[in-house]
């Protein structure tokens, strides 16, 4: 059976900046001292971790040829982390933490579509949610313009982005969402998905949990907060994709620019509607 394939990529979405969300405002509440007291983030700092996480990537990627290895450990950490927070919510820490770590064995034993994006789901929800919590607006805002600017070089210009994605499908450890053409392909497995053959539509991680970071920001101000910025960053999807279909030869482009974009406007706009 045919699907819309953004109907997926929608549905994948929305499902986490909801959840995201509903994370951020139980954290809120449970630990008021991360939201009345947001981490400021230092700019040098922040460029001197950024430059160095993103020149050990391209290291890894010339050279090393256990990279597969390499992308396996982090893929595993991020897992058990972001599901650790969201499981966190529901149950004592000890099953949490039992929860987490059996839904990474599940993920690498089963490394299908669907299991693949169900954990995508609870990663970027959870890791979303606290870091949101943990940063000032003003500091939210710049991330999002630096890593938007970093998206389009890195894609475009580098295009190692494009190679990080290919050598992380091979190693089964993508951090990113992918959506087949019919709904039967969620059962696929992973080793059988080409990347950059139209077989797929991938969104990376950094595609969603940047808008999430942004409405776990602004969710300690309130809800309605949180659903307008979460409104917007949707429609950053959705003009994201026009773009994308308006090619005439379908190439991988950088998704963050128009969603970081339509995010930063619904922060403003939430500001000024809803006042801070």
């Amino acid at each position: 059976m045919k699907i819309n394939v953004f109907a997926g990529e929608a549905l994948l979405f929305l499902l986490t900046q909801i959840l995201g969300l509903v994370a951020a405002l139980k954290i809120g509440k449970s630990l008021p001292e991360i939201t009345n007291q947001p981490i400021e983030i230092s700019w040098v700092r922040f460029l001197i971790y950024f430059v160095i996480g993103t020149a050990i990537i391209l290291v890894f990627l010339r050279l090393s040829k256990k990279t597969g290895i390499f992308f396996e450990i982090i893929f595993a950490l991020a897992i058990f982390s972001g599901s650790q927070i969201i499981f966190g919510l529901i149950m004592p820490d000890f099953w949490a933490m039992f929860c987490a770590a059996l839904l990474v064995v599940i993920r690498f034993l089963r490394p299908s579509i669907l299991s693949q994006n169900i954990v995508m789901i609870l990663t970027i929800a959870g890791i979303g949610s606290l870091l949101g919590l943990s940063l000032s607006i003003f500091s939210v805002i710049i991330i999002l313009m630096v890593l938007s600017v970093y998206d389009f070089i890195a894609v475009y210009k580098t295009k190692h982005m494009i190679r990080m994605a290919k050598q992380m499908m091979q190693s089964r450890a993508l951090l990113a969402f992918v959506v087949p053409q019919t709904i039967i392909g969620y059962k696929s497995h992973l080793k059988d998905v080409k990347v950059g053959t139209g077989q797929v539509f991938i969104l990376g991680s950094g595609d969603v949990v940047m808008p999430l970071v942004a409405i776990a920001s602004l969710s300690r101000f309130g809800v309605m907060h949180g659903l307008l910025v979460l409104l917007f960053s949707f429609l950053g999807l959705i003009f994201m994709q026009l773009i994308f279909n308006s090619q005439k030869v379908r190439r991988p482009m950088a998704a963050l620019p128009p969603i970081a974009l339509f995010t930063i406007l619904g922060i403003l706009t939430a500001m000024l509607v809803f006042g801070y």
